[in-house]
C-alpha cells in the first residue's frame, strides 16, 4: 500500500480471493468508475500523509513495541513532529498492558485520546497506578470521581482511601465495603482495605467476598479470609473448595459438614451439581442443578449457572420430563445479554410447545422482546410472540407481531415471519454509491488515517483494535462499506466482514460489505450442486471469507474443510490432495468444500437442514438427533422446533445463520427482490 489514496477496494482483494464482486460484473464496473471519478474530485481535500521520516518513526515504534522495547517507543513518541504519528504511538503505549507506564503517562493519554479505542482499559490501568502517583489525596478524589467514577475494584479502594484521608469517612467506608463485597482486588488493594477499614467490615462482608472469590475460582483469595469467617460460612467455603479441586478423599465428609442453614446456598449447589456431573452421574447432578435459585447468586455468576443448567435441559427433554426442563430454565435471574435471551426464550418455548401454557409463554416472550435490541433477537422474540398470541386466539395481535418481525428480513426468524406473509427479500441489490461528502468525511477521520498507516506495517491485532472500535460507532452504511473495504485492502477479510456484521447488530446494513460476493470455481457454477447461494452462505458462516483461516479443530480455508475430508473428497473428484492448497488456493478449497456439501445433501435425500447440521457437527451427530427428536424430513415433525431441540448451541446457531445467509445470497445473485424460500428450504427432502 504505497499509494496513500489508492481507490478504496478497487481490486477488492485480487489475489488469494480472486475477485470479490459487489452484485455482478456490471454493478462492479459502475462502482469502480464512480469511485475513480469520486476520488479525482475529492483528492484535493484528503488529509496529508506523514512525511517519510515520520512514517519511519511510526514503523520503528511499532517494531519496538512488538519487541517490548518500551523505552524506544517513548523516545520515538516524544520526538514525533506529526500529531497523528505521536498519537498512534501514545495509544500503542497506553493501551498495552505490557508497557510499564506511570499514572501521569496514562492520564495524559486519556486526555489526548478522547475518541480512541481502549479507553476503558487505560482508565483501569490508571486506577491501578494512582496509588503510586504524586497526586494529593484531594486531587485523587477529583480524578477518580470524573468520567463516571471508578471502573475497577482497585479504583474504588483508591477513592475510598482518598476520601478517608480527606475526612469523608462515611462515604469512604461505604465504598470500601462495596469494593470488598463486589470486586476482585489485587494484593495491595486488599491490604489497604484490611489496614484502614477492617473495623467497618462485618462477618457478612467477609462471607460475601469469599463467595465471590469462589464463584471466580479464586480459591487462594478465599483461603486467606477463612479465619475471618463465622464457623458455618467456613465449613461452606471449605466444602466448595473441595468440590472445585476434586481431591481423591474427603469430598463427602466436607459436603456432609455443611450446616443445614447453608445447604441451599447457590454456590454450594452449583459446585455440587458440577462435581457430580463431571463424576459421570448426570441424573443425580440435575437434582442439585434444579435446586439452584440463580436470583440468590451474584449477578455475574448467573450466566455460569444457566450454562450448567443448560446441560441438563436436553437430557430432561429426551426423557420427556418437560416440567424439569422448564424448572431448569425459569427463574434464571438474568436481565440482559446472550444467556438472558437464550434462557427467557427457552422458558417461553417450553411453556408454549410442551406444557400447553400459552399465557406464561406470552409473558416470557414479551419480557424477552422488551430487553433485547439486536435484529436476530428481536425477530426471534416477535416471531414467538406471534406464535403465543395465535395459541391464545389473538390472531390480530399475532399478525401484527409477524409484520414487525418481517422487517428484519435478513435474519432467520424475520425471514420465517416474512415468508408466512408471502414476503420477498427487499434488501437493496447493492449499497448506494458512496457520495463524495461521505468519502471525504470518512477519510478525514483520525482513526481511519491511523488505520491506513497501521495497515502498512502493523499486525492484524493492531488493525482490528481500531477497526472494531470504529465499526461499533459508525452509523452510516456507506462509511461501514468504506471501513470494510479498507480492511479488505489490507487482506483482512475476517475484519472486513465483521465490521459490517457489527453494523447489522445495530440495524445499520451495509449490504455489499456484510454479504460479500465471490466468484465460484467454474466446476461449482456449472454443476449447481449445491446451489451457489448455499456455498456462499456456508463460506460466510465458516470463515467470513478469510482464505487463510485455520480453526482450533484444524478446519482450513474458505469452507473450513478438515484434511481427512479434503483427502477423501479430492480422491473422489480425481484431484490430487494438497494440504497447503486448502489455505493458499481458494478455488481448490471451494471445489472440495462444495463437492462435500453436495455429497451431504445427496446423502440426506436433499435435506438442507441435515446437510448443514452435518457440515458443522458431522453426520454422526445428525443421526443422533434424528434418534432423539425424530427425522426433520417427516411431515409430522416441526422443523423449526427440531432445530431448536439440537443440544449444541453452536450448531443451532449455525443452521439458522446459514439459512438466513442463503436467502440473502439468492437475492444478491438474482440482482432483484426475490421470494423468501426459507420454509421450502426447511422442508427439502421431506417424505
Amino acid at each position: 500500500m504505497n499509494d496513500w489514496w489508492k481507490p478504496v477496494g478497487a481490486a477488492l482483494c485480487v489475489g488469494l480471493l480472486g475477485v470479490l464482486v459487489a452484485g455482478g460484473a456490471r454493478q462492479f464496473a459502475r462502482a469502480e468508475q464512480a469511485q475513480s471519478t469520486s476520488l479525482q474530485l475529492a483528492s484535493a481535500t484528503m488529509p496529508d500523509r506523514p512525511s517519510a521520516t515520520e512514517f519511519a518513526r511510526l514503523r520503528d515504534g511499532f517494531n519496538a513495541a512488538n519487541a517490548n522495547d518500551w523505552a524506544t517507543v517513548r523516545a520515538l513518541r516524544d520526538g514525533a513532529s506529526d500529531t497523528l504519528v505521536r498519537r498512534i504511538l501514545q495509544w500503542r503505549l497506553a493501551a498495552s498492558s505490557d508497557a510499564p507506564t506511570s499514572f501521569s503517562d496514562i492520564a495524559a493519554a486519556l486526555r489526548e485520546l478522547e475518541d480512541w479505542p481502549g479507553r476503558d482499559s487505560m482508565r483501569r490501568r490508571a486506577e491501578l497506578a494512582i496509588f503510586d502517583s504524586a497526586l494529593s489525596f484531594a486531587d485523587r478524589v477529583a480524578w477518580l470521581r470524573a468520567e463516571g467514577g471508578p471502573q475497577s475494584g482497585e479504583g474504588k479502594v483508591a477513592l475510598a482511601q482518598a476520601l478517608r484521608r480527606t475526612g469523608q469517612v462515611e462515604e469512604a467506608t461505604r465504598l470500601a465495603r462495596e469494593a470488598w463485597r463486589e470486586n476482585s482486588l489485587n494484593g495491595r488493594a486488599e491490604e489497604i482495605v484490611l489496614d484502614e477499614f477492617a473495623s467497618a467490615l462485618s462477618s457478612e462482608d467477609h462471607a460475601a467476598r469469599v463467595d465471590r472469590a469462589l464463584w471466580r475460582g479464586e480459591r487462594g483469595a478465599a483461603q486467606r479470609l477463612m479465619p475471618r469467617l463465622r464457623p458455618e460460612d467456613r465449613l461452606l467455603a471449605q466444602a466448595r473448595i473441595v468440590l472445585q479441586t476434586r481431591p481423591r478423599r474427603g469430598v463427602q465428609a466436607a459436603v456432609d459438614a455443611v450446616p443445614a442453614s447453608r445447604a441451599d446456598d447457590a454456590g454450594f449447589l452449583y459446585d455440587r451439581a458440577r462435581y457430580i456431573r463431571i463424576s459421570g452421574r448426570p441424573e443425580d447432578a440435575a437434582i442439585y442443578a434444579r435446586r439452584i435459585d440463580a436470583r440468590l447468586a451474584p449477578e455475574f455468576a448467573r450466566d455460569d449457572i444457566f450454562t450448567e443448567k443448560r446441560r441438563h435441559i436436553a437430557r430432561a427433554m429426551r426423557n420427556h420430563d418437560r416440567e424439569t426442563a422448564y424448572a431448569l430454565t425459569a427463574n434464571h435471574g438474568m436481565t440482559s445479554g446472550e444467556h438472558f435471551a437464550d434462557a427467557e426464550w427457552m422458558a417461553g418455548w417450553l411453556a408454549l410447545r410442551f406444557l400447553n401454557k400459552p399465557q406464561e409463554a406470552a409473558a416470557h416472550f414479551a419480557h424477552l422482546d422488551e430487553n433485547v435490541s439486536t435484529p436476530v433477537s428481536r425477530a426471534r422474540a416477535l416471531y414467538w410472540r406471534a406464535e403465543a398470541a395465535r395459541a391464545l386466539g389473538q390472531n390480530g395481535d399475532a399478525d401484527a407481531r409477524l409484520e414487525e418481525a418481517a422487517r428484519y428480513d435478513f435474519t432467520y426468524y424475520g425471514q420465517l415471519a416474512a415468508a408466512r406473509r408471502g414476503g420477498v427479500m427487499r434488501l437493496s441489490e447493492s449499497s448506494p454509491p458512496v457520495s463524495d461528502s461521505v468519502r471525504i468525511a470518512f477519510e478525514n477521520r483520525e482513526l481511519v488515517r491511523a488505520l491506513r498507516l497501521i495497515s502498512e506495517f502493523g499486525t492484524q491485532r493492531d488493525f482490528e483494535s481500531i477497526a472494531y472500535y470504529l465499526d461499533d460507532t459508525l452509523d452510516n452504511p456507506q462509511e461501514l462499506e468504506l471501513l470494510s473495504n479498507l480492511a479488505r485492502e489490507a487482506s483482512y477479510m475476517r475484519t472486513s466482514v465483521r465490521a459490517a456484521k457489527s453494523g447489522i447488530r445495530r440495524g445499520v446494513i451495509a449490504v455489499n460489505a456484510a454479504f460479500p460476493m465471490l466468484e465460484l470455481p467454474a466446476r461449482v457454477r456449472e454443476s449447481s450442486r449445491p446451489e451457489p447461494a448455499l456455498v456462499l452462505a456456508i463460506i460466510r458462516q465458516e470463515s467470513e471469507f478469510d482464505p487463510r483461516a485455520v480453526s482450533h479443530a484444524n478446519a482450513r480455508g474458505l469452507m473450513q474443510i478438515i484434511p481427512p475430508t479434503a483427502r477423501t473428497t479430492a480422491r473422489r473428484l480425481g484431484l490430487s490432495y494438497q494440504l497447503a492448497a486448502l489455505t493458499n488456493d481458494p478455488e481448490y478449497n471451494m471445489t472440495l468444500g462444495a463437492a462435500y456439501l453436495g455429497d451431504l445433501i445427496d446423502n440426506w435425500g436433499g435435506s438442507y437442514v441435515l446437510a448443514i447440521a452435518s457440515y458443522n457437527a458431522g453426520p454422526g451427530r445428525a443421526r443422533e438427533w434424528i434418534n432423539d427428536w425424530g427425522d426433520p424430513r417427516r411431515r409430522d415433525v416441526d422443523v423449526v422446533d427440531w432445530i431448536e431441540l439440537i443440544p449444541i448451541s453452536e450448531t443451532r446457531n449455525y443452521i439458522q445463520r446459514v439459512l438466513e445467509n442463503l436467502q440473502v445470497y439468492r437475492h444478491r445473485l438474482a440482482g432483484a427482490p426475490s421470494p423468501i424460500a426459507i420454509e421450502q428450504d426447511l422442508r427439502r427432502g421431506q417424505f
